[in-house]
Formats: structure tokens, C-alpha cells, sequence
């Protein structure tokens, strides 16, 4: 006697995916599909955010180094406001690309330091801030970078010599 499979058994053996099935296993993958883009989009949008603040850096280093390295009496006219589309480095040409879209802000006030640690001493100089943003959806500024420094007078200055 020999025992051969009927039909019944056949089709339980070569049983597939349901309909309901594969729309389950769907709805899986693409929620993780919309998982892993939102993650890509924001990864994207940090990156470029991150690469705005170093240019915004770089933008206000860039008329830091200017205000240093200016005679002490010339520093006070580098205090002004460049709006955006409108900022210039050091040698007269527009800003490239991303700094084309930034604003920057330089202002100068005359604020003596005391040293600490040496009484009495104060010494007369600028301090200089540079501010450099741009404009958000609204239109509305967002700093990107802000730097402080203090620009003291010179021995040399202060007797009229050139340093």
C-alpha cells in the first residue's frame, strides 16, 4: 500500500502570502521608509546649518582680522552694517555663495580695561563686536555668529609713532 498525497494536501503544502498579509508587510515598509527620509532630512538640514555658522565664523573673523591690523585712530569708521547680499571681504569683492545670503553688523564703542591684578592700570582702546546673520522664513534676523574683542591703544599710538 502506497501512500500518495490528494489534492487537499498538495495545496497545503504550496500555501503563499495572503492578501492581507502582504499589505501588513507593506505598511511596515514604508513606515520605515518615512522613518530613514525624515532622519536623511534632518541630518541634511543640520549639515547646513552647521556649515552656515563656520562661514558665519570665517565672515566675522574676516573683519575682526580687518579691525586689528587698522591703524588705532581709523578703527571707529569700521563700525557700520552690511545688509545681506550686499557683504564684502577685505579687498573690495562680494562674499561667494553661501555669505552672499549673510549680514553683518560691526560696531566700535570706546571702553577703557582695567588689568586685573595690577591696580590702577586701565588701558584706553576699543571694543569691537561683529555680528554676522541671516534671514529666517519671516524674514526676521538669526545670529550665526557674534564675536568680541578688545583693541587696545598702542605705546606706539599713544606717542604718535607708528608701530
Amino acid at each position: 500500500m502506497s501512500i500518495r498525497p490528494t489534492p487537499s494536501c498538495m495545496t497545503a503544502l504550496r500555501r503563499a502570502f495572503t492578501l492581507v498579509e502582504c499589505l501588513v508587510a507593506l505598511v511596515i515598509v514604508a513606515m520605515a521608509a518615512a522613518a530613514a527620509s525624515t532622519a536623511i532630512g534632518s541630518g541634511i538640514a543640520a549639515q547646513e546649518d552647521a556649515l552656515r555658522i563656520t562661514l558665519a565664523a570665517a565672515c566675522a573673523e574676516s573683519r575682526m582680522t580687518e579691525v586689528l591690523t587698522t591703524e588705532y585712530g581709523v578703527v571707529p569708521n569700521l563700525a557700520g552694517h552690511e545688509q545681506p547680499g550686499a557683504l564684502m571681504a577685505s579687498d573690495g569683492t562680494a562674499m561667494p555663495g553661501l555669505m552672499a545670503e549673510m549680514g553683518r553688523r560691526t560696531t566700535v564703542e570706546a571702553q577703557p580695561q582695567a588689568i586685573p591684578g595690577f591696580a590702577g592700570l586701565v588701558l584706553t582702546g576699543w571694543q569691537v563686536t561683529v555680528t554676522v546673520y541671516d534671514l529666517d522664513e519671516d524674514g526676521d534676523e538669526r545670529e550665526l555668529a557674534v564675536l568680541r574683542r578688545f583693541r587696545p591703544e598702542t605705546w606706539e599710538e599713544t606717542q604718535g609713532a607708528t608701530p
